[in-house]
């Protein structure tokens, strides 16, 4: 590609920003939250009287980690398990809807989404994942 002024550039360069986030930062993300429902939601809780779906269409399946490209370099992750009626996400991150005398781990919520916007706020998974995409389309910006 002939670029031949500063706004051919931006825009060349906000396409290739926009791919590494749309798929290595989303991939990133997805991950993150995966481990986040893992080591908040599952590990910390053993469930007696039911089975949890896990990859099989549970909170954990990577098919039920929504992203949504909101713009060229704005990404939104949703977890959109449901068990019939039920809002799984909602109910496990608030609290709010486990039957009657369930258990206080239960009951206090785990907010993995939160843990996960933290977690990828506070490590450099994301801009790694990001130069990881840069470079796959050629732009290779780790001496910058």
């Amino acid at each position: 590609m002939d670029v031949t002024n500063w706004s051919q550039l931006e825009d060349y360069l906000n396409k290739k920003i926009a791919s590494a986030l749309k798929n290595e930062g989303a991939e990133t993300a997805r991950d993150e939250m995966q481990t986040h429902i893992q080591e908040d939601v599952y590990d910390v809780y053993t469930p007696i009287s039911y089975e949890r779906r896990m990859y099989d269409d549970g909170l954990i399946d990577p098919r039920n980690i929504e992203i949504l490209m909101h713009n060229d370099n704005t990404i939104s992750l949703e977890n959109i398990a449901y068990d019939g009626e039920k809002n799984v996400p909602l109910i496990v991150e608030t609290g709010n809807g486990y039957f009657r005398g369930a258990s206080d781990v239960l009951t206090r919520g785990r907010k993995f989404t939160e843990a996960t916007k933290q977690s990828l706020r506070k490590s450099n998974k994301l801009e790694s994942a990001l130069a990881k995409g840069l470079k796959r389309q050629g732009l290779d910006i780790s001496s910058i």
